[in-house]
């Protein structure tokens, strides 16, 4: 199965669409932190109907990752509490070692990690099997990422956005600085290391 993300061009906070074969199926926006705030990601039906979300809710864990050498810590990243019919279902959070940086986390059960292979391949695990593999464009104009995602038929659609959406904020997007023109590239030392040979499962 695949999936079409694009991130709308010159906008204040974020916003992007999602397209199936074609079709416009969702919308989602994120706000942008340009000062310490809680960060929120939403997905919503081109109705405007909300989805499902993703919420930091810990002001004291965004404190905490402003000061020097204590933010190198995982105890002071805040995670971001899934959301479904304002229903907490779960979580994700980033986790930093010296060596890598990726996305752990809980939903419905079950557990998940997501792990930036290269600067343009993320892939996307569910109780440590593959189920998903994100591609984002390599070259990126006036801030507008792209995005194909590639995830088994029996996968969440919701989820898997979900989490190219938090890829996006989280190493691909800045708050501060916009590019007009950009290309970026990620050597993984440790971790997950990049099935070449993967395919969804139809």
């Amino acid at each position: 199965m695949e999936l079409i993300v694009e991130q709308l061009k010159f906008k204040y906070n974020y916003e992007y669409r999602v397209y199936d074969m074609g079709i416009h199926i969702y919308t989602a926006k994120i706000n942008r932190t340009i000062i310490p705030s809680l960060r929120k990601i939403c997905l919503y039906e081109t109705n405007g109907r909300e989805i499902c979300c993703l919420k930091q809710e810990n002001w004291l864990k965004i404190i905490l990752g402003m000061i020097p050498v204590i933010n190198g810590f995982n105890f002071s990243i805040c995670s971001y509490i899934y959301y479904k019919n304002g229903i907490n279902e779960g979580y994700l959070s980033e986790k930093v070692t010296v060596l890598s940086e990726y996305v752990m986390g809980t939903i419905y059960g079950n557990n998940y990690e997501m792990w930036e292979h290269t600067g343009n391949n993320i892939g996307i695990y569910c109780n440590e099997k593959q189920v998903a593999l994100i591609k984002r464009a390599s070259f990126k104009e006036y801030d507008g990422n792209q995005y194909e995602i590639l995830y088994n038929k029996n996968f969440e659609k919701e989820i898997v956005v979900i989490f190219c959406l938090l890829a996006d904020v989280l190493w691909a997007t800045s708050d501060t600085t916009s590019y007009t023109l950009s290309w970026e590239y990620t050597v993984q030392l440790t971790g997950k290391k990049m099935d070449k040979t993967w395919k969804p499962e139809d």
